[in-house]
């Protein structure tokens, strides 16, 4: 009998260590898989957001770039046509204001001889 007792105690002994060993292997396995999909899931959400994060800020840098390179550019062209402007104008001024006092001389010097010329006819 102490040896029945003896085995069935074994038996027991035997199977609540399996039924125990299983349960917890089972469940470190799930927290394993547990931890790898979160990890997996959260290493992809990361990857995504930074990936719209990229575009977006780069998007933004380029569009702010392209404006202050365009803006400096109209204001140099708009400089050079206002200068080249101004330029064509003022030497359009000088070259009227450059016939018209020779059209004064002209007048003048002719007036000059014709009084010149009626002095003369009134001395003689």
């Amino acid at each position: 009998m102490k040896r029945k007792l003896f085995a069935l105690l074994l038996g027991a002994s035997m199977v609540a260590s399996v039924t125990a060993g299983c349960s917890s292997k089972t469940a470190s396995t799930t927290e394993k898989a547990t931890e790898k999909v979160t990890e997996k899931v959260t290493e992809k959400a990361t990857e995504k957001a930074t990936e719209k994060a990229t575009v977006k800020a780069t998007e933004k840098a380029t569009e702010k770039a392209t404006e202050a390179v365009t803006e400096k550019s109209t204001e140099a062209a708009t400089e050079k046509a206002t200068e080249k402007e101004t330029e064509t104008e003022t030497e359009e001024a000088t070259e009227v204001i450059t016939e018209a006092e020779t059209e004064t001389e002209v007048e003048t010097k002719a007036a000059a001889t014709e009084k010149a010329a009626e002095t003369e006819t009134e001395t003689e």
